[in-house]
């Protein structure tokens, strides 16, 4: 009964960020989207009750194959998810996000919680080095909207 729930509930937040579910398992920018979607959602404290995933660096950015088996097993319905306003919001802020966007902020948010205390200009080139095709500039703004979610959202990064 808990998974079933779990899957449900993971169905009503890839539909809040304006995907369409039943179209995940034939189009793989979708998947790609909900991966990095999903890592920055777990950022939350309201949504990381409803998901909670473990993501691991891969070619593509931080990957999880446990919301991959899961989003492959999605019931037909969500739930309702008991999300503030606040909450709601930041799914839409996430869910406008272009995909390009979604890969460096999931990989931002992945190495700032792995590199705590560290100096801004190490974790911009741990970002650049990991993901070459952003310049340190715009990985450096990213980091400042990041931060600025961070107190905007009350992320837990």
């Amino acid at each position: 009964m808990a998974e079933t729930e779990n899957l449900a509930r993971l169905r009503t937040l890839i539909s809040l960020l304006g995907i369409d579910p039943d179209a995940i398992k034939v189009n793989f920018d979708l998947r790609f989207k909900i991966q990095k979607s999903i890592r920055l959602l777990q950022l939350h404290p309201e949504i990381s009750k409803f998901v909670r995933y473990n993501f691991n660096f891969y070619v593509r950015g931080p990957y999880s194959s446990g919301l991959a088996k899961n989003y492959y097993n999605l019931p037909v319905q969500g739930v309702e998810l008991p999300l503030s306003s606040v909450a709601r919001y930041y799914i839409q802020e996430i869910g406008r996000m272009s995909s390009s966007d979604l890969l460096l902020y999931a990989t931002l948010a992945e190495v700032v919680e792995h590199n705590k205390g560290f100096p801004d200009a190490a974790l911009i080139s741990t970002v650049k080095a990991i993901k070459p095709q952003f310049g340190g500039t715009e990985i450096a703004t990213a980091l400042r909207r990041l931060r600025a979610m961070r107190q905007q959202f009350g992320l837990s990064i």
